[in-house]
């Protein structure tokens, strides 16, 4: 998006700590291209904290152009999986939050 020209970049992070260095190079390089990035706290599985994240960030940039949803859930298991393990692992993925 920021090769098309895009100047201001919205980072939603459950986790919005920025801590590593790879990171915080990465983001100075972007401010230096003169790109406005906002990395702020929110988990978009709910709906509530999207929404209030999103009022809150109204004020601060223009309207949205294009958005890039990459959540994910990353489950590691050492056991072979049976439907009813699938069944029962992917009700507390999908709905446990809601």
């Amino acid at each position: 998006m920021i090769e098309k020209g895009a100047k201001h970049l919205v980072l939603l992070s459950r986790n919005a700590k920025v801590s590593d260095q790879k990171t915080k190079r990465w983001l100075k390089s972007l401010d230096q291209r003169r790109v406005k990035v906002i990395v702020e706290a929110c988990d978009v599985s709910d709906a509530r904290a999207l929404a209030a994240s999103l009022k809150k960030l109204e004020s601060h940039i223009p309207p949205f152009k294009g958005v890039i949803q990459a959540a994910m859930v990353l489950q590691v298991s050492h056991f072979l999986w049976s439907s009813e393990n699938l069944a029962d692992t992917l009700r507390r993925t999908f709905f446990s939050r809601r």
